[in-house]
């Protein structure tokens, strides 16, 4: 199983809080191979999980998310001359089976089961699709499942994919399979997902839409509550201070909010010091409000 755990404690939230500030952006559509160590001989790897509207789904105009797998190339994890000479051998003979596969989670899921990765790497294989060395049922064929793959080259990217349109809606599994003998090498290159509106995971799609309209709302208030103390000016105290204040805290954190959903669409970068500023200013803002409820229930002159 690889769908990560939801529960976390106070001090868990906080480390994450804290490296979400400190590390580097991260990419969430677009899954980036920066010299990835290659499973081991006959193995297989989940990398990443991608979520994904089908064009059934879609609503009219729009077009189908499309899968593309750019610059995948293999290049050796071991300098020593003996893994080098073994690098050039199977380079030579033209090594296919490093592979990457994004594949439907139901159909993944079935496939892990079933406990044999890799076919046989013989054409006349009853259950086996050309240029792919997976191994499945022999009561499923390979037309009955969504399943795309490349071939990761060794030390060229002469293969290159054309985009392939996502036929079904829901989470899509990246894995990484080694159905030959060769290990010592490492994966360069890129797997995207893009859809009609961008590189935003259908999962949060949503989100955007919501922050958006909540910034819109705090514009509108802050406005409001603006104009009504610049006209009030000698009936403004402490307690409306603190409003506005709570109103610019809310503003400024939907504004975050907004902006690292907005550029993740455009550029498929998670920008994890933008999450990590909204997320601070929403803990701010709930702490504020939660000080400020229990003085306006009992009567500010009384608490002050």
């Amino acid at each position: 199983m690889i769908r990560p755990s939801t529960r976390c404690s106070g001090l868990g939230q906080l480390v994450l809080l804290l490296s979400s500030l400190l590390l580097p952006a991260c990419q969430a559509e677009i899954y980036t191979f920066s010299s990835w160590q290659v499973p081991p001989a006959g193995g297989l790897q989940a990398l990443h999980a991608f979520y994904v509207f089908a064009p059934k789904d879609l609503r009219k105009g729009q077009i189908a998310p499309t899968l593309t797998f750019d610059k995948l190339v293999a290049m050796p994890s071991d300098k020593s001359p003996e893994a080098l000479e073994a690098f050039k051998r199977s380079e030579a003979e033209g090594y296919r089976g490093l592979q990457v596969h994004v594949m439907k989670w139901e159909d993944y899921s079935a496939y892990v089961k079933f406990g044999k990765h890799c076919s046989k790497p013989d054409a006349e294989h009853p259950n086996r699709k050309v240029n792919v060395w997976l191994s499945l049922p022999a009561d499923v064929k390979f037309g009955d499942v969504s399943l795309f793959s490349a071939t990761v080259r060794l030390n060229n990217t002469e293969e290159v994919t054309r985009p392939s349109v996502l036929d079904a809606t829901g989470v899509w599994v990246m894995f990484v399979t080694n159905c030959g003998e060769f290990e010592r090498a490492k994966i360069s290159g890129e797997v995207a997902i893009k859809s009609s509106y961008g590189y935003l995971p259908g999962s949060e799609l949503h989100k955007r839409t919501i922050r958006y309209a909540l910034l819109v709302g705090y514009l509108v208030v802050g406005l409001f509550w603006a104009y009504q103390c610049t006209q009030r000016q000698q009936e403004v105290g402490p307690l409306h201070h603190c409003i506005s204040t709570l109103l610019m805290i809310g503003f400024a954190e939907c504004l975050l909010w907004f902006w690292f959903y907005y550029s993740w669409n455009v550029d498929g970068v998670k920008h994890n010091g933008v999450l990590g500023c909204a997320s601070t200013l929403s803990v701010m803002k709930t702490i504020a409000l939660s000080s400020l409820l229990p003085a306006l229930a009992r009567g500010w002159d009384i608490t002050t």
